[in-house]
Protein backbone atom coordinates (compact mmCIF):
# COMPACT_ATOMS: atom_id res chain seq x y z
CA UNK A 1 0.00 0.00 0.00
CA UNK A 2 2.53 2.66 0.91
CA UNK A 3 5.02 1.30 -1.33
CA UNK A 4 8.76 3.02 -1.08
CA UNK A 5 8.14 4.63 2.36
CA UNK A 6 10.25 3.28 5.68
CA UNK A 7 7.92 2.12 8.66
CA UNK A 8 8.49 4.02 11.58
CA UNK A 9 10.85 2.86 14.20
CA UNK A 10 11.46 -0.46 11.82
CA UNK A 11 15.22 -0.94 10.94
CA UNK A 12 16.46 1.64 12.87
CA UNK A 13 18.46 2.02 16.17
CA UNK A 14 16.75 4.39 18.72
CA UNK A 15 19.01 7.26 19.74
CA UNK A 16 21.38 6.29 22.25
CA UNK A 17 22.78 8.20 25.06
CA UNK A 18 25.70 7.32 27.49
CA UNK A 19 25.12 6.69 31.31
CA UNK A 20 26.86 5.03 34.11
CA UNK A 21 25.47 1.30 35.75
CA UNK A 22 25.84 -0.85 38.51
CA UNK A 23 25.82 -3.88 37.62
CA UNK A 24 24.95 -7.69 39.70
CA UNK A 25 25.36 -11.28 37.95
CA UNK A 26 22.45 -13.38 38.91
CA UNK A 27 24.29 -16.08 37.67
CA UNK A 28 27.46 -15.85 39.90
CA UNK A 29 26.94 -13.03 42.32
CA UNK A 30 29.36 -10.88 41.03
CA UNK A 31 29.54 -7.17 40.68
CA UNK A 32 30.73 -4.57 38.46
CA UNK A 33 29.90 -0.79 37.42
CA UNK A 34 30.43 0.78 33.88
CA UNK A 35 30.48 4.02 32.33
CA UNK A 36 29.78 2.53 29.10
CA UNK A 37 25.99 1.76 29.45
CA UNK A 38 23.96 2.82 26.39
CA UNK A 39 20.51 3.92 26.95
CA UNK A 40 17.24 4.83 24.47
CA UNK A 41 17.72 8.68 24.99
CA UNK A 42 15.58 10.63 27.32
CA UNK A 43 15.09 7.09 29.33
CA UNK A 44 16.49 4.50 31.36
CA UNK A 45 15.47 1.56 29.04
CA UNK A 46 19.30 -0.25 28.91
CA UNK A 47 20.11 -0.64 24.91
CA UNK A 48 22.82 -3.28 24.91
CA UNK A 49 23.90 -5.81 27.92
CA UNK A 50 27.28 -6.29 29.03
CA UNK A 51 28.29 -9.96 29.44
CA UNK A 52 29.87 -11.21 33.37
CA UNK A 53 32.98 -12.10 32.66
CA UNK A 54 33.30 -14.54 35.46
CA UNK A 55 30.75 -16.76 33.61
CA UNK A 56 29.71 -14.86 30.36
CA UNK A 57 26.09 -14.44 31.19
CA UNK A 58 24.69 -11.17 29.81
CA UNK A 59 23.40 -8.90 32.16
CA UNK A 60 21.24 -5.41 32.15
CA UNK A 61 21.91 -3.18 34.99
CA UNK A 62 20.54 -3.10 38.23
CA UNK A 63 20.55 0.74 38.35
CA UNK A 64 21.57 3.48 35.45
CA UNK A 65 22.72 6.85 36.52
CA UNK A 66 23.81 9.71 34.05
CA UNK A 67 27.36 10.18 34.14
CA UNK A 68 28.99 13.19 36.41
CA UNK A 69 31.73 15.21 36.05
CA UNK A 70 34.44 14.00 37.96
CA UNK A 71 35.68 18.24 38.52
CA UNK A 72 32.57 19.65 39.39
CA UNK A 73 30.33 16.62 40.13
CA UNK A 74 27.39 18.02 37.63
CA UNK A 75 25.62 15.29 35.14
CA UNK A 76 27.59 16.03 32.07
CA UNK A 77 24.41 17.62 29.95
CA UNK A 78 24.50 20.23 33.03
CA UNK A 79 28.25 20.94 32.89
CA UNK A 80 28.62 21.24 29.53
CA UNK A 81 25.62 23.57 28.88
CA UNK A 82 27.07 25.91 31.14
CA UNK A 83 30.45 25.99 29.14
CA UNK A 84 31.88 23.43 32.22
CA UNK A 85 35.06 21.47 32.56
CA UNK A 86 33.89 18.09 31.73
CA UNK A 87 36.26 16.53 29.52
CA UNK A 88 35.56 13.05 27.20
CA UNK A 89 39.02 11.73 28.50
CA UNK A 90 37.64 12.49 32.41
CA UNK A 91 35.46 9.70 32.28
CA UNK A 92 36.21 6.29 33.99
CA UNK A 93 35.70 3.08 31.85
CA UNK A 94 34.57 -0.12 34.79
CA UNK A 95 35.62 -1.52 37.53
CA UNK A 96 35.27 -4.80 39.05
CA UNK A 97 34.03 -4.50 42.60
CA UNK A 98 34.04 -7.43 44.67
CA UNK A 99 32.97 -5.52 48.31
CA UNK A 100 29.43 -5.41 48.56
CA UNK A 101 29.19 -2.78 51.35
CA UNK A 102 28.70 0.23 49.23
CA UNK A 103 26.96 -0.36 45.79
CA UNK A 104 25.84 2.85 46.58
CA UNK A 105 29.01 5.23 45.59
CA UNK A 106 30.76 4.81 42.04
CA UNK A 107 33.85 3.03 42.44
CA UNK A 108 36.13 3.90 39.43
CA UNK A 109 39.42 3.85 37.87
CA UNK A 110 39.87 6.11 34.84
CA UNK A 111 42.93 4.19 33.74
CA UNK A 112 40.98 0.55 33.38
CA UNK A 113 40.45 -0.36 29.58
CA UNK A 114 37.08 -0.64 28.29
CA UNK A 115 36.34 -4.48 28.10
CA UNK A 116 35.17 -4.75 24.34
CA UNK A 117 34.79 -8.17 24.81
CA UNK A 118 32.31 -7.95 27.67
CA UNK A 119 30.73 -5.20 25.79
CA UNK A 120 26.89 -6.57 23.48
CA UNK A 121 27.78 -3.08 21.72
CA UNK A 122 30.79 -3.40 20.47
CA UNK A 123 30.64 -7.11 19.55
CA UNK A 124 27.43 -5.87 17.56
CA UNK A 125 30.13 -3.91 15.67
CA UNK A 126 28.96 -0.61 17.01
CA UNK A 127 32.09 0.31 18.66
CA UNK A 128 31.83 2.19 22.16
CA UNK A 129 35.25 3.80 21.89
Amino acid sequence: MFRGRRQRGRGRRPRLERKYGFFGCSSCKGHWESAQVYCVEGTKKVYFKQECKRCNMACNPYRVEDIECPRCGLPVADCKENGGCYDEDDVDEEEEEEDDDDYDERHVDAKKPHRADLCLKCRSGWKCT
